[in-house]
């Protein structure tokens, strides 16, 4: 068995939450709606992985702001568990300069977030973080 660790940056600037399509070219979960995301390296604190993530992925600097959920999911085939975690992260701009890994991305009102067509644990994130206010 195989463990990784994933992050995912939830990237409010306001009300607007960044979306970003994976390239239909990639190996993980291509043409995929999501959010930056990506493995934690060997020596890697967490909180250092998502910034980079996120600034390799969309060319944003960030500010963590806090942990808002952590999850697991297990790979049976592969043999691999991967435990995630979730962190809200403040733009210092909203400058997007996407790299090859992915395809587009979109900045939306997440008080308008049922207009939108979103994978559920990207709605589940959003009523967590309007219910529990922890909207920046």
């Amino acid at each position: 068995m195989e463990f990784k660790i994933v992050v995912k940056g939830i990237v409010l600037c306001g009300k607007d939450l960044l979306i970003v399509t994976r390239s239909s070219k990639d190996t993980i979960n291509p043409g995929r709606r999501s959010v930056p995301a990506g493995f934690v390296k060997f020596g890697e604190k967490p909180k250092e992985a998502v910034c980079r993530e996120i600034k390799e992925e969309t060319g944003l600097d960030v500010t963590v702001s806090k942990v808002t959920s952590v999850w697991t999911q297990i790979l049976r085939e592969e043999f691999i568990q991967i435990i995630g975690i979730n962190y809200m992260c403040i733009p210092l701009n909203k400058n997007v300069f996407l790299n090859e890994e992915l395809e587009s991305y979109q900045w939306i009102n997440i008080d308008k977030y049922e207009d939108y067509d979103l994978p559920t644990e990207i709605i589940k994130e959003i009523i967590f973080l309007k219910s529990e206010n922890k909207i920046c």
